[in-house]
């Protein structure tokens, strides 16, 4: 070792050695603000000189940040560690989005989902409620998400009534229409801020103009923050969000205050993950929303949606009011052919 290597070699060894799981975090949140990195370069063998100017200014750097080295640990990747909390998961969730492959324009984004809706039925002599599954294929353009194309294929319901909404093994489909039209006001999703704190703002501030305009008592009522949080959670949901407005959305949803971690939740799908819970007060009581991830990858999963109600007897329990699965997400080169008169109605 150079004479000029000595001091720094001699203050590094004094420092105590990161934490894997601290050096791991430090490492996603590093992710989430980098680019995609640009393809591998082939090595050279660097000079003598090289050599050495890279390792003072590695163990200066060192120096400076203190954590940045791990002695000896290989961490192969910087997700690898489990979030201490609802903010590390949905950043952690967000850079896996973010890295997810694009598709290229001419090609079609097909989701495969497996949807739970829930409902209340009035009429027939009183109030009841009704469930169903179905499963939805859906598969949109990228370069018009407007064109996007839903396949409903409807499966066994349960109600408290004998009235049937759709037969067992109905297939519908469905198109996008005016579901281009994001949740956070009238822009289309592509035009919607990629970065997230700019995204929260602009829905924050859309949000306070609406409740300062008559007639305003019901959103007042229930909150200017109560509606941020569902636009965010209505964008994570909706089939024409892409990968990289996931992201943002995660991030964004990272700031919620009400946001808690779950170590163990399961999808509609029984597939068990990590998971964050979101409760905020409705019109008429408390709702939450889960969101669900693979425990290893931090792929999104899914969501549930619950409110509180009353039962007969005047206690309060919580009612699923719907869940979907996402079965399968990849990249297709074409789309169903459909007539026109075969479209049934549109979704979002």
């Amino acid at each position: 070792m150079t004479d000029e290597l000595k001091p720094f070699r001699a203050y590094h060894d004094s420092l105590p050695a990161p934490a894997p799981a601290v050096t791991a975090r430090a490492r996603a949140r590093a992710l989430l603000a980098t680019e995609p990195l640009s393809p591998p370069v082939r090595p050279r063998r660097l000079s003598a000189l090289a050599r050495r100017t890279g390792a003072v200014l590695g163990l200066a750097a060192a120096m400076t940040a203190g954590m940045i080295m791990v002695d000896g640990t290989d961490v192969t990747s910087p997700l690898s560690v489990p979030p201490a909390n609802a903010a590390e998961l949905l950043q952690y969730a967000a850079a896996a989005s973010a890295k997810e492959p694009r598709p290229r324009p001419g090609q079609f984004v097909y989701e495969d989902r497996k949807d739970i809706r829930w409902g209340i039925i009035l009429g027939g002599g009183g109030r009841h409620e009704h469930a169903q599954e179905a499963r939805r294929e859906i598969w949109t353009p990228v370069s018009d998400p407007g064109r996007a194309l839903a396949r409903v294929t409807y499966g066994t319901a349960k109600s408290t009534s004998d009235r049937v909404i759709r037969a067992a093994g109905k297939v519908e489909y469905q198109r996008a229409g005016h579901c281009t039209a994001s949740t956070t006001g009238t822009r289309p999703i592509g035009e919607l801020p990629a970065d997230p704190q700019r995204l929260l703002d602009s829905i924050r501030a859309d949000e306070t103009a609406a409740a300062a305009q008559p007639p305003a008592t019901h959103r007042l009522n229930r909150g200017i923050e109560r509606s941020v949080t569902m636009r965010l959670i209505k964008l994570v949901q909706n089939p024409l969000a892409d990968s990289r407005l996931r992201a943002t959305v995660f991030q964004a949803m990272s700031q919620l205050p009400t946001a808690t971690l779950i170590p163990d939740l399961a999808d509609s799908a029984g597939r068990h993950g990590l998971g964050v819970s979101v409760r905020y007060h409705g019109p008429d009581a408390w709702e939450r929303e889960e969101l669900v991830f693979e425990p290893k990858t931090y792929r999104f999963l899914g969501w549930r949606s619950w409110t509180e109600m009353t039962r007969e007897d005047g206690s309060a329990a919580e009612v699923m009011r719907g869940s979907t699965a996402l079965m399968t997400t990849k990249t297709v080169e074409a789309m169903p052919k459909v007539p026109q008169d075969a479209v049934s109605s549109t979704f979002c």
